[in-house]
């Protein structure tokens, strides 16, 4: 059963990350880079969030690369998901995975991390428009 929760939490990225708009990739959305080294940007990071930053790249990118984790927060506000909703139902999954590594804090840290960086990528269109 576990098996298949993983498969289909990974078919669900995939189909986010290959589907969607990517009419940006680079600094102003608080990402850097191009292709796969598209990355969180640091220095747009809120000093108040950098600890949800470490722990992502402690628990989530051990699987994910951080070009999946940016395309997959890109493609949710691209076609007009609730980020919020889909990122608790990712990481309340991990959370019940055994081996996952991580616990209730850490996931509430993570999870507000990656919310922050939706609302600057969604800024960051809204002066666009």
């Amino acid at each position: 059963m576990r098996s298949l929760v993983v498969v289909g939490l990974l078919g669900i990225l995939c189909l986010m990350n290959n589907q969607g708009v990517h009419a940006h990739q680079g600094a102003g959305f608080g990402v850097k880079g191009e292709g796969a080294s598209l990355e969180f940007d640091p220095t747009v990071i809120p000093a108040k969030q950098m600890h949800g930053f470490v722990q992502m790249k402690e628990h989530c990118v051990k699987c994910h690369t951080q070009e999946r984790i940016v395309r997959c927060l890109q493609n949710c506000y691209a076609k007009g998901l609730d980020y919020d909703k889909v990122l608790r139902e990712i990481i309340g999954k991990k959370l019940r995975l055994a081996g996952a590594g991580l616990d209730k804090e850490d996931g509430r840290t993570i999870l507000e991390f990656l919310l922050t960086m939706y609302r600057v990528e969604v800024k960051a269109h809204d002066k666009l428009k």
